[in-house]
């Protein structure tokens, strides 16, 4: 449970009193909570008073967001107000608790069944169900895998319950990686199953309430944006950001998809390291002369195309079936609606071993629907799921070293971020940063949490 303590023990201390331009400035604090563990996880945040809108208390904290907006039902006002300078304003909160306060309810006393409908996301979940194919029914007791696209070796296993039901529980990944799910009968290993994937719902984004909310961003922010503005302009003086002229609406039309809807192109049509068109091809007399040396990294050799890394044969596809090398002779250019070339392990990973060495996909204007064949292969599924943002570093000049860019004019409004500070067993934590070119104060505000729950916040003016 949380708890808010003054702390009187802890203190935030500075290497000095007053900072030149671009000087380091050290930092150390220490908390104090009455225990013999100290231990504790904290942010600091450093930013030029003169740039940035120091309306505190209107802003929230890590006190507000946790003893009073984790409680308190609508929109508060001034949040902070309550929390000023570090103390509990205990008569003013009385009010706000009776006017619109109220306390976590326990339904299961009050014998009424409440199922929430966001569940608190303990950790990343991949699940789906399996299902007869081409029909509703469950298809229970499949053995499902999950198949990482960079190492076939690398899969979990699991089986789906009566329902159809499975589940792969306890996953760390990033953002935007590519696995397949593969279902097949655990005694038959048949892959006539359909796989269903439970595709995450993001809960729904609501308008904030309450009448005292500053709808215009711009003009209530305006100081930020007059900084960011001048830190842009030096940024283009030295190179190191193009300068950006709007332009008016170009609309860019094509009177024909670059590659066909009928591909089999297992990644998505046009999802491909090189692709030519039937425009590309309509010059050639036949289709292995139009593509020898067209192709980036292929070469032929006998009739057949070879990947340049490899060396090895590469695996050609028509309208979603494979087909030797040799078959190029025999296909009409005049046919050919498009050739896709994979050769990045991006794209060739999800064929498995028959991409090893690239892939050529040929489609032709009749498509598969000629052939009545489905590209699709039964019993896999090739999904993206939201995984974990990989975190982006924060830019903090150093300019106590020769390298690195040094701007002419530092106009940073944000002078420094630190999100990961841990304090010892004796809750000491340090850190440093410089200081940039304008004169004024700074606001450092470092708050966190201790091991026993005790918030800590506290804010230092620094002077320049």
């Amino acid at each position: 449970m949380f708890s808010f303590q003054e702390l009187e023990e802890s203190t935030v201390t500075l290497d000095k009193d007053a900072y030149k331009q671009r000087e380091k400035v050290q930092v150390k604090f220490k908390i104090a909570n009455g225990e013999s563990n100290n231990l504790g996880a904290f942010s600091a945040a450093v930013y030029d008073l003169s740039k940035v809108n120091t309306d505190n208390l209107s802003q929230h904290n890590i006190l507000s967001a946790l003893l009073l907006n984790a409680d308190i039902r609508g929109y508060i006002e001034n949040p902070n107000y309550y929390f000023e300078d570090n103390k509990i304003k205990t008569a003013d909160i009385d009010y706000l608790m009776l006017t619109q306060g109220w306390r976590n309810i326990a339904w299961e006393k009050l014998e009424v069944p409440v199922e929430l409908q966001y569940k608190p996301e303990k950790s990343l979940s991949i699940s789906g169900y399996t299902k007869r194919l081409g029909r509703s029914k469950p298809y229970p007791n499949a053995r499902v895998q999950l198949i990482s696209t960079r190492n076939f070796l690398d899969f979990l296993d699991t089986t789906s319950n009566e329902d159809g039901y499975f589940e792969f529980d306890n996953l760390i990944f990033p953002d935007s990686i590519k696995v397949l799910i593969s279902a097949q009968d655990a005694k038959t290993a048949k892959k006539n199953i359909d796989i269903v994937y439970n595709e995450e719902v993001a809960a729904e984004v609501q308008e904030a309430s309450g009448d005292l909310v500053a709808w215009d961003v711009n003009s209530s922010h305006s100081e930020e944006l007059l900084a960011a503005n001048a830190f842009m302009a030096e940024l283009e003086k030295l190179g190191i950001k193009e300068k950006v002229i709007m332009i008016e609406e170009v609309v860019v039309r094509r009177s024909r998809p670059k590659v066909s809807e009928n591909s089999s192109n297992l990644n998505g049509a046009g999802r491909a390291d090189q692709v030519l068109t039937e425009e590309d091809l309509s010059t050639c007399p036949t289709l292995e002369m139009c593509l020898n040396g067209r192709l980036l990294g292929v070469y032929f050799e006998n009739g057949e195309p070879y990947s340049t890394r490899s060396r090895a044969p590469m695996q050609v596809f028509l309208d979603g079936m494979p087909v030797d090398s040799g078959f190029f002779n025999t296909l009409n250019v005049a046919d050919i609606e498009s050739v896709e070339v994979l050769r990045s392990a991006m794209y060739t990973s999800i064929y498995g071993s028959m991409g090893a060495n690239g892939v050529i996909i040929i489609t032709s204007k009749t498509g598969k629907s000629a052939l009545n064949v489905s590209s699709e292969p039964k019993g896999l599924i090739t999904i993206s799921p939201r995984g974990f943002a990989e975190a982006k570093q924060y830019y903090s000049p150093k300019y106590d070293v020769d390298e690195g860019i040094r701007y002419n004019s530092d106009q940073r409004s944000s002078i420094h971020w630190e999100p990961a500070l841990v304090s010892n067993e004796k809750g000491e934590a340090e850190f440093s940063f410089f200081t940039s070119d304008s004169s004024g104060k700074y606001l450092l505000v470092i708050e966190g949490i201790d091991l026993h729950g005790n918030i800590f916040r506290n804010v230092t003016t620094i002077n320049r």
